[in-house]
């Protein structure tokens, strides 16, 4: 199995696209392609890259005359290189190789308990302090790390120079508990560390092909000195070992979508709303973060403008340029952005977003700069901008007195949050559709509940908000309607049963009302009785089969109760035939159930309680 074939979802898109017609897909048809070419790309680097462990792994259990492929093992080529367990299955059939899968759930769950007691673990390891650092410099005489090779693509090679502990510097990892945290110092690394806004890079550090696995969790920087954090998959690591040094590039593509993204955002805030001064961000691989100066609510016509204008410029496919440059120059460079208060080390990383730093540097006073976002900045950017796809804007608040936050998503979460705000919208129109009932009550019910954890463009939401609002008013409205006409129905019911000259005698009235599953309604009639017309002991039920629902109230009046009859007693034989349970306090009592379709045998089960308790 090799050599995998790529270039299939392109044209079976293509094909999709020629059939279906949707204008969805005419409309970002290069965007769909990028991201089925990129995806494809990076599965067909998992199977390569899975296969060659896999055969490692399968020529092992020959040599041993093993016709079994370990539990742990295949686990490993799932969690590890991300290889399919299904693909690992049939090439081990193929190979004569069994697979207990007991042994892999177990590896599997071992993995998972282990894994969270590392990770919680990594959150608090101990950084390196100042009486550290110094004995690193002096000491011990370390280099600073040479991490120049973050700014570019692919793995690199390096060497361990020392392990800590977070409490010493060791030369082996011999000695340290398995699944224990430690630290690991490298002479150069392609891992970003936290730092300027930007999160911190992941992935592993190895020795050849399953010699030694370190896996990164989390990489600091303190002095010049980066620490990879994380704990050691398997093997040994030691003082001088050359290993291979491997971010995770997927993950750190979607930060660079956000990181230019901030950039690009941050330009057009200033377009729209005038000079702000930026106070912090948060780039990571789920969405960016931009705080600045600015007194007032950005209102929804001004958010609609500066999403449009940083899509504008997104689709521009502008490449994107950085030069080391000295800070007295850079900062004389018209319109270049800072953040507010930061002091910058000399000299400075200048990122610009469309035109050449060297162009910018021969005339750096030139007003023409601050139609570009040009910033000092010392993170990953993409290439050219035509990688960012999209950006929404999904919120935007006051977090302090005059600094506003605004959160916005790119790229393929850009595209979900568009892909959910049409979905909504649809589903609204499909809810407005429907005949008033409890069918259309429900569904505004469970749209209210999804609209809560919906995470959309804030300009899009807005009018999907006064569009929903519509549609619930129309529902409110009409409930009132039928409370109303429902609630007269009920009175005209109870009343006209005691208003009839048969009647003039009776106490107490049982039936089924013409109304919905109405709990109101009921309680609106028992307290009726129960507050004006003491004397009289009212049964009641509404509910259909249509709705699935019945209710049921009662109100006992004092000549019955003074024979025995509680509410509590009564409305539990009731309950008995409907489902669910009743409620309340005497004299009173509601319930709900389920079994609407049995109405008529409960009204039957309530008068049948009543006769057999006053017979006694």
């Amino acid at each position: 199995m090799s050599n995998y074939a790529t270039d299939i979802f392109t044209p079976l898109f293509a094909k999709i696209q020629e059939v279906t017609g949707f204008p969805d897909l005419v409309k970002k048809q290069k965007d769909i392609k990028d991201v089925l070419d990129e995806e494809e790309q990076a599965f067909t680097k998992t199977l390569s890259r899975g296969e060659r462990q896999f055969e490692k792994y399968s020529a092992q259990a020959s040599a041993t005359g093993s016709k079994k492929l370990s539990g742990a093992n295949v686990w490993r080529l799932s969690d590890t290189y991300g290889f399919p367990e299904d693909l690992t299955k049939l090439m081990a059939e193929e190979r004569g190789l069994s697979i207990d899968e007991n042994e892999v759930a177990d590896a599997r769950q071992k993995a998972r308990q282990d894994s969270m007691v590392i990770k919680n673990s990594v959150q608090t390891f101990a950084k390196l302090n100042i009486h550290q650092l110094a004995k690193l410099k002096e000491t011990l005489q370390l280099p600073p790390s040479d991490d120049e090779s973050k700014f570019s693509k692919g793995n690199i090679t390096a060497r361990v120079q020392l392990i800590f502990t977070g409490s010493e510097f060791l030369e082996s990892t011999k000695g340290i508990p398995p699944n224990e945290p430690f630290g690991l110092l490298l002479d150069r690394t392609n891992f970003y560390a936290e730092q300027g806004g930007q999160v911190t890079d992941t992935g592993r550090i190895i020795i050849g092909v399953d010699v030694a696995e370190f896996k990164v969790l989390d990489v600091q920087q303190l002095g010049g000195y980066i620490v990879h954090n994380g704990y050691l998959e398997y093997g040994e690591l030691k003082a001088g070992d050359e290993v291979v040094s491997e971010y995770d590039e997927l993950r750190r593509q979607l930060i660079r979508n956000n990181h230019t993204g901030t950039h690009i955002l941050n330009h057009s805030i200033r377009e729209v709303l005038g000079d702000i001064d930026q106070h912090g961000s948060l780039v990571d691989q789920d969405r960016l973060r931009f705080d600045f100066s600015h007194k007032a609510t950005i209102t929804i016509s001004d958010l609609k403008v500066i999403e449009d204008m940083s899509n504008a410029y997104i689709r521009r496919d502008c490449k994107v340029y950085a030069k080391v440059v000295e800070l007295e120059l850079a900062l004389r460079i018209n319109g270049i952005r800072a953040v507010f208060g930061e002091k910058y080390i000399n000299p400075v990383r200048v990122v610009s977003v469309g035109i050449d730093v060297d162009k910018i540097l021969e005339k750096p006073e030139n007003p023409q700069w601050r139609n570009f976002s040009i910033e000092l900045c010392g993170g990953t950017h993409v290439a050219k901008t035509g990688s960012i796809k999209e950006m929404v804007i999904v919120e935007e608040n006051g977090i302090a007195s005059g600094i506003r936050r605004v959160v916005a998503y790119t790229g393929n979460a850009a595209y979900a949050a568009q892909r959910d705000a049409a979905e909504f919208a649809k589903r609204i129109d499909e809810i407005d559709a429907l005949p008033f009932g409890a069918e259309k009550e429900a569904a505004v019910k469970a749209a209210a509940r999804d609209r809560e954890n919906l995470i959309i463009s804030k300009v899009t939401a807005e009018g999907l908000e006064a569009k929903f609002t519509k549609v619930v008013k129309s529902v409110t409205d009409e409930q009132k309607k039928r409370q109303k006409a429902e609630s007269k129905a009920a009175f005209d019911a109870v009343t006209g049963h005691f208003a009839k000259v048969e009647n003039k005698d009776v106490k107490f009235f049982i039936g089924y009302l013409p109304i919905s599953a109405n709990a109101k309604v009921i309680f609106d009639v028992i307290n009726h009785y129960k507050t004006n017309e003491k004397e009289k002991s009212v049964y009641l039920f509404g509910g259909s089969t249509a709705e699935g629902a019945v209710v049921h109230g009662v109100y006992v009046a004092k000549d019955l109760a003074l024979k025995g009859v509680t509410a509590e007693a009564w409305a539990a034989a009731v309950s008995k035939v409907v489902g669910g349970k009743s409620g309340g306090k005497e004299p009173t009592r509601q319930g709900r159930g389920t079994n609407a379709e049995k109405i008529d045998d409960a009204v039957e089960a309530a008068r049948n309680w009543l006769e057999q308790k006053l017979r006694l």
